[in-house]
């Protein structure tokens, strides 16, 4: 799953940058801001919160490389929702980079449910 969100990560960052006016790439919570306006508006922001409220519930749980890849995992899902809907804004004619869109937001929920799945006490599992 982590090879997955990176490739939709690498796959935008290769053919698109945000660039501050200074030229300056945003910082990751300049990032993080612009995607969660586009999930908002989306309608999309409850898997992201869900997927947040997971992990800080469960960070001390989990192995720090773990924690280290979700994270990652998160800011380039951030960065990949924020560049592509530049993009769009850039060129609304191609379609293409609203099925890149979508994909993004299916990364994060495919990235819940692995967490819901990680987390599960044994008691919910063998219900």
């Amino acid at each position: 799953m982590t090879v997955a969100v990176l490739l939709v990560a690498t796959t935008v960052l290769s053919v698109l940058w945000i660039v501050e006016p200074s030229g300056a790439p945003p910082s990751d919570a300049e990032v993080a801001a612009i995607a969660e306006r586009l999930r908002e508006r989306d309608g999309v922001a409850d898997v992201h919160q869900s997927v947040v409220a997971i992990l800080e519930a469960h960070r001390a749980d989990l192995p720090p490389e773990t924690v280290a890849a979700l994270d990652e995992n998160l800011r380039s899902i951030d960065r990949a929702i924020a560049e592509i809907q530049l993009a769009i804004d850039s060129n609304p004619e191609h379609h293409a980079l609203s099925f890149l869109l979508a994909e993004a937001y299916r990364r994060e929920a495919d990235l819940l449910e692995h967490l819901e799945c990680w987390t599960r006490s044994p008691d919910e599992v063998s219900s």
